[in-house]
């Protein structure tokens, strides 16, 4: 029984967020499956967020590994 548990987690799909904040909504989010990776985030920043800026807003990246 405890190696079907230790088998069922190992098999868990990893769920990933990213979205732009505003001082007043969430802005262009992106739910999907795994790591993000440079080609990911930047396709979401040129067909998503980049259209939903105003001008004098600014984009500050956090959590970011590499």
């Amino acid at each position: 029984m405890q190696n079907l548990l230790i088998k069922r987690a190992v098999n868990i799909t990893k769920n990933s967020y990213c979205s732009g904040f505003t001082n007043k909504a969430v802005i262009t989010p992106m739910v999907f499956n795994g790591s993000c990776n440079t080609q990911l985030f930047e396709a979401w920043v040129a067909q998503f967020l980049i259209k939903k800026l105003k001008p004098g807003q600014v984009f500050i990246m956090d959590h970011i590994f590499s």
